[in-house]
C-alpha cells in the first residue's frame, strides 16, 4: 500500500478533510460529543474498506496449505507492531502524566504545549518514513544489504539537514511563537521546548528509518527498544520532575529519544550488518550545536531575529559545503527544479 504514494495520499488527505467536514456538521446539528465521535469513526470504516478495493489486484487468496503459516506469521508480526505502537503511545505521555501526578493540572497544560509545538520535528522524519520501510523491505528480501546501508545513511544525513535548521528557527522562536499562538500565561512552556527539541532531533533522525529493523527479520527487537525507552522515561520523570519541573520532564523525556535512538542504531549494525557513519553525523551536530551556542551569545548583543537567521545561513553554507554529497546535492536541485 505504502508503494501507491498517490493512493496513498488521496485517502490520508480524503478521511481527514472528511473527518472535519462531519465533525462541524454533526456538531452544529446538535449531536455533541456522539457526533464528534461517529465523525472520527466513520471516514475510517469508509476509506478502509475503499482501500480494500483499490489494492485488491494487489492481493492473493492463499491456498489451504499456506493459511497457517500466513496467518501465522500476520500474528506474530501484528502483536509486536501493536504493542510497540502502544507502548510508543505511553512514551510520547509519561512526561505529562507524570507532571500531573508530581505537579497540577497549570503545568500540564503549560507543558503540553512545548510537547505539541515540538512535534513539527516529526512531520519530515514521518513522511520520509513512508519511502522507507517498503524500499528498506524490498532490499532485504533480495540480500542487498550494501544498498540498504546506503539508503539508511543516506536517509537519515538528508533528514538531519532538513530538521536541524527546523529545530534551530524553533528554539530562537520558541517565547514568541508560544506567546503570539497561545497567549503570554503559556511562555513558561518554551524552555521545555528548547530542551524538547534535542531529543526531538535525534529522534527524528530514527524515525526517518525506524521501520528499518521491523522491516526486515526485527519487529520483536523494535518493541524491546520502545519498552526500555518507556521504562527509562518513567524512572527520569520520576526523577527530574520533583527537582525541576516541566524542565525535568522535558529532559527525561528527551534523554529517553536518544538512548532508544543510540539502541536502535547498535542494532541496526549488530543485526542487519550495516555501518552507521557516526564520524559524520557527530561532526554535523557537534558544528550545528557550536553555531546555535554562537549565534545565542550574540543575540545578547544584536537583535535575536538577525541572529537567527544568520546562523541558519552559516548552518547553510557549512552543510553544503562539507556535509552535502555531490549525488545528494543533484537529487535536491532536481527536486527543487520540479524535474
Amino acid at each position: 500500500g505504502l508503494r501507491r504514494m498517490g493512493l496513498y495520499t488521496f485517502i490520508n488527505v480524503s478521511q481527514n478533510v472528511l473527518t472535519v467536514i462531519l465533525t462541524l456538521a454533526l456538531v452544529l446539528l446538535g449531536y455533541g460529543v456522539n457526533g464528534a465521535v461517529l465523525a472520527l469513526v466513520l471516514p475510517v470504516a469508509l476509506l478502509s474498506t475503499f482501500s480494500v478495493f483499490a489494492v485488491r489486484r494487489s492481493l492473493k487468496k492463499p491456498s489451504t496449505l499456506q493459511y497457517i503459516p500466513v496467518a501465522r506469521t500476520l500474528l506474530r508480526f501484528g502483536t509486536y507492531v501493536v504493542l510497540a505502537s502502544a507502548i510508543g503511545m505511553a512514551l510520547y505521555n509519561t512526561d505529562r502524566i507524570m507532571l500531573g501526578y508530581f505537579l497540577d493540572d497549570v503545568a500540564v497544560g503549560i507543558y503540553s504545549i512545548a510537547a505539541t509545538v515540538v512535534l513539527v520535528l516529526h512531520l519530515p522524519s514521518q513522511a520520509i518514513q513512508l519511502i522507507t520501510n517498503p524500499t528498506i523491505a524490498s532490499q532485504w528480501a533480495q540480500r542487498e544489504i550494501g544498498r540498504i546501508q546506503d539508503f539508511i545513511n543516506r536517509t537519515m544525513k538528508l533528514t538531519g539537514m532538513l530538521i536541524f535548521p527546523l529545530a534551530f528557527a524553533l528554539a530562537f522562536l520558541a517565547e514568541d511563537l508560544i506567546t503570539v499562538i497561545f497567549g503570554t500565561e503559556y511562555v513558561s512552556g518554551a524552555l521545555p521546548l528548547q530542551i524538547l527539541l534535542v531529543g526531538f532531533v535525534v529522534g527524528g533522525l530514527l524515525t526517518s528509518v525506524g521501520t528499518a529493523l521491523s522491516s526486515t527479520a526485527y519487529v520483536q527487537v523494535g518493541f524491546i527498544i520502545t519498552s526500555i525507552q518507556l521504562a527509562a522515561n518513567v524512572a527520569l520523570n520520576v526523577a527530574l520532575i520533583p527537582l525541576f519541573g516541566m524542565n525535568g520532564a522535558a529532559a527525561a523525556t528527551s534523554a529517553a529519544l536518544i538512548l532508544g535512538a543510540l539502541v536502535s542504531f547498535y542494532l541496526m549494525q549488530r543485526l542487519i550488518r550495516i555501518a552507521i557513519d557516526w564520524r559524520w553525523f557527530m561532526r554535523f551536530l557537534l558544528t550545528g550545536a557550536a553555531v546555535y551556542a554562537c549565534a545565542l551569545a550574540l543575540a545578547l548583543v544584536i537583535n535575536p531575529y538577525l541572529c537567527m537567521l544568520l546562523g541558519l545561513a552559516v548552518i547553510a553554507i557549512l552543510t553544503n559545503k562539507f556535509f552535502l554529497a555531490k549525488e545528494d546535492r543533484e537529487a535536491i536541485v532536481s527536486v527543487l527544479s520540479l524535474k
